[in-house]
């Protein structure tokens, strides 16, 4: 628990922009610590390779363990709230996310990056409507 002194270095709006911003820095080191231990992931349009040399990775876990503790030491020092995360939560932020970066892509849209082909409406808005359409079903499963 933080001393009072240190309660009062903070007012609340400040209290919270810090916990937030040590939340998503906590958050991407503890998806970075379970990436750097793949080689490699394939999919059908995305590729990750680990290219960082095996003997440096040994020196990054050890920082990203330090970073860890230093958030550690500022949720103590400012005694930062803690906040539960569902996967509800995450599911509505990726569906609206990728609705929303989809609807640009429709024919119409992609005008702004020049001329369109005739004929790109009738292919491309039915694929782009289905997955649309998927992310709603994805959605629609934690209602």
């Amino acid at each position: 628990m933080a001393h009072d002194g240190q309660n009062k270095l903070l007012n609340n709006a400040q209290k919270n922009s810090l916990a937030v911003t040590l939340r998503l820095l906590e958050e991407r080191i503890l998806e970075l610590k379970k990436l750097q231990s793949e080689q490699h992931i394939a999919g059908l349009l995305f590729r990750f390779e680990n290219d960082v040399p095996s003997d440096q990775l040994p020196v990054l876990e050890r920082n990203f363990d330090y970073l860890l503790e230093l958030v550690e030491k500022g949720k103590q020092k400012f005694d930062l709230p803690e906040r539960t995360t569902t996967f509800s939560s995450y599911l509505q932020a990726f569906t609206s996310y990728f609705w929303s970066l989809l609807m640009d892509e429709k024919s119409d849209k992609l005008a702004r990056y020049g001329n369109v082909a005739s004929g790109l409406k009738e292919e491309l808005d039915p694929l782009i409507e289905q997955l649309i359409d998927q992310l709603q079903a994805i959605d629609n499963c934690q209602k």
